[in-house]
């Protein structure tokens, strides 16, 4: 369906722990080059591309017009941190 996915998260730690613990899985489905890892939004996805992004709050909130150019004409499907507990109330 996708062309090719992109996965950004933007922590060097969590993307390395994402790359370390997925890498197998991109290998067995046979998905290695269509899975793309980044970090920051320095990048430029095509139409027919699947951006995935972890932490999303923090890159909307740090640059949302960096973040609306990059996002704009593709597909994005944005994560963010969810409380463990979900009676101790809203993160933000």
């Amino acid at each position: 369906m996708f062309r090719q996915v992109h996965i950004l998260i933007p922590s060097g730690a969590l993307l390395r722990r994402d790359i370390k613990e997925f890498d197998d899985y991109w290998v067995l489905a046979g998905l290695e080059k269509v899975i793309k890892y980044h970090e920051k939004l320095d990048f430029k996805p095509a139409e027919k591309d699947l951006v995935i992004v972890d932490e999303a709050d923090k890159l909307v909130l740090d640059d949302p017009s960096k973040f609306r150019t990059v996002a704009a004409g593709c597909s994005y499907i944005c994560l963010t941190a969810s409380l463990p507990d979900v009676n101790q109330g809203k993160l933000e």
